[in-house]
């Protein structure tokens, strides 16, 4: 077991600042820490990162956006960046436009895998079988029932991404094959924390967690890339990746480093 540490952001002010900058990064250099990470971090903080011994993961860094209802999609974008217009185009009824391009462009509508169904679950059903689904990893959290309520709890504090919801994927037979986790609200964007799944079971599983969120009227969705999800993600058309920070990893262990070069986390 290792105690992880993940690096959020700082700043600087002018020269000092950045002399300042350099010392907490040699702070973070891999041969002093038993895990560490950042999923945010700028191009000169990558830099440091690597000069320090650390990696940077190109797949991590990026985010996936997949569109199920395109006018109400730009809207939210729009009310994000410029709040006033935003306002504005609020009082636009979408719905009527996004169903008739949902009509126009079948590929916009995410139809259920064959005898696979998505059920809502407490959080402790999801993590118990989570534990199941992470142990294809050689790196993975150790999801203790404290551990992850504790979890549970600071994610739920974050009331302006919505509710937070746990999601488990079965096959007609009641085996389970993927979960998923997100925050949000219908008819706005879904948040998603983190897909998870057997091996094997990467395609039905995206599918099913995208069909299962087109069908409850979300606008779109989004979340981090993975690489042993990323050939699924890509299967879908009207789902777009880019850059959402450098994603950072560094341990003073050969063993976890291993893991990190082979994907295994």
């Amino acid at each position: 077991p290792l105690t992880a540490r993940l690096l959020s952001s700082f700043m600087a002010d002018g020269r000092e600042g950045q002399v300042g900058a350099a010392r907490l990064s040699r702070y973070f250099r891999a041969p002093t820490q038993d895990l560490v990470f950042s999923d945010s971090a700028s191009i000169v903080s990558a830099d440091h990162w690597e000069m320090g011994g650390g990696y940077t993961l190109p797949v991590h860094s990026l985010e996936w956006s997949r569109v199920f209802r395109p006018m109400r999609a730009a809207s939210l974008t729009v009310r994000k960046s410029l709040p006033a217009v935003g306002r504005l185009m609020a009082l636009v009824p979408w719905s009527l436009a996004d169903r008739s391009m949902r009509q126009a462009k079948p590929a916009l509508r995410v139809e259920m895998p064959p005898r696979h169904l998505v059920e809502t679950v407490t959080a402790e059903a999801f993590r118990v079988a989570a534990l199941a689904m992470l142990a294809r990893f050689r790196l993975r959290p150790d999801w203790n029932e404290a551990e992850f309520a504790w979890l549970v709890d600071i994610a739920r504090q974050n009331r302006r991404l919505g509710p937070l919801q746990f999601r488990l994927v079965r096959v007609a037979g009641g085996e389970i094959v993927g979960g998923f986790v997100f925050g949000g609200q219908p008819g706005q964007r879904a948040d998603v924390f983190n897909i998870l799944c057997h091996p094997g079971a990467e395609n039905e599983t995206v599918k099913a967690v995208f069909a299962s969120l087109d069908a409850e009227g979300f606008a779109l969705a989004v979340g981090m890339a993975q690489p042993f999800l990323l050939t699924a993600l890509q299967r879908h058309r009207w789902l777009t990746l880019k850059h959402r920070g450098f994603f950072c990893i560094a341990s003073r262990h050969e063993a976890v480093m291993q893991a990190i070069r082979e994907g295994s986390f």
